[in-house]
């Protein structure tokens, strides 16, 4: 229901890691755990990215393996259901700050 979960929410509840990556002083893994509210529905997760400080700003980039139905969201399907997509998905981040 789009109309009344229009945002997908991350809460940072604890960094539990942040190392070097090998060959660069500016890039760092980082390994989070947090709260994650997709359609209303709120999961613990552990989310790992990349995060790069260059030229006075912050990328962060990384990927989420989820679960539809974890949150309460049933996989689609086509052609009176004879046509189902996994429920399994995979969300990719990319996001720049200043």
């Amino acid at each position: 229901d789009t109309k009344s979960h229009k945002q997908i929410e991350f809460q940072l509840k604890e960094t539990k890691s942040v190392s070097p990556i090998v060959s660069t002083s500016n890039r760092f893994k980082v390994v989070t755990l947090g709260s994650l509210t997709i359609a209303g529905k709120t999961n613990a997760v552990e989310i790992t990215f990349n995060l790069t400080v260059q030229d006075g700003k912050v990328t962060l980039v990384g990927k989420q393996p989820l679960k539809m139905t974890d949150y309460g969201v049933e996989p689609p399907k086509a052609l009176l259901g004879t046509i189902k997509t996994g429920d399994e998905i995979e969300v990719h981040f990319n996001t720049i700050w200043n």
